[in-house]
């Protein structure tokens, strides 16, 4: 059933390979493990996270999700968790911190961190624009999962003047998520490209 349903969302999604992308190319993997997601409804967490991993399979980025930590992970002892040949990125969800450093933002990506919790994302801030909006709760949160994922990925601070990788999105922005989701643009790709190629180098090393 729920293999089912994320094909639907996925179909939903309308992602086409962009961005010069080869149909079938695959620029990497991804394991995201996810920390704290016992305060998200567990229906919005698991259709934004449908609608992420299509976004990103759109590019040729495969995300797995995954609960806990990469260390658990490991202990568990599965072949396929010990040999992972992608990158693992730990992803914490967190109600608002009053008085927060970050003020309006809807959560923060480390890139340049190797191990540790590499992304913040503040539910409630999440949830907060979308109340009265059109833009449902899991839209918006999906893309707030991939605009921090993203920039853990090209290993560096940087954003995009169009896009799911906007500094902001506007209401037009909003209102587009509704209907399909933002794209990704050619620099952006280019990007993980670049941030892949040096991680595998060093790996190789």
């Amino acid at each position: 059933m729920k293999k089912a349903m994320i094909v639907g969302l996925m179909a939903l999604a309308g992602m086409k390979v962009d961005a010069g992308q080869e149909a079938g190319e695959i620029l990497c993997q991804v394991r995201v493990f996810l920390e704290g997601q016992q305060i998200a409804k567990p229906s919005v967490l698991f259709r934004a996270e449908a609608i992420a991993t299509s976004m990103f399979a759109g590019i040729g980025v495969r995300v797995r999700w995954e609960v806990g930590s990469p260390r658990a992970a490991r202990g568990k002892g599965k072949a396929d968790i010990l040999h992972y040949p992608g990158l693992d990125i730990v992803l914490r969800l967190v109600s608002d911190e009053a008085g927060n450093s970050r003020q309006g933002a809807l959560g923060y990506a480390l890139p340049y961190a190797q191990s540790g919790v590499q992304i913040t994302l503040f539910f409630d801030r999440v949830l907060g624009p979308v109340v009265g909006s059109e833009c449902p709760a899991s839209a918006l949160l999906a893309h707030a999962l991939v605009h921090e994922i993203t920039h853990v990925l090209q290993g560096v601070a940087r954003h995009s003047a169009e896009g799911v990788m906007k500094a902001q999105w506007t209401s037009e922005d909003k209102a587009q998520m509704k209907e399909r989701p933002l794209p990704f643009i050619a620099e952006d790709v280019r990007l993980i490209r670049l941030s892949m190629a040096a991680r595998d180098e060093a790996r190789s090393k």
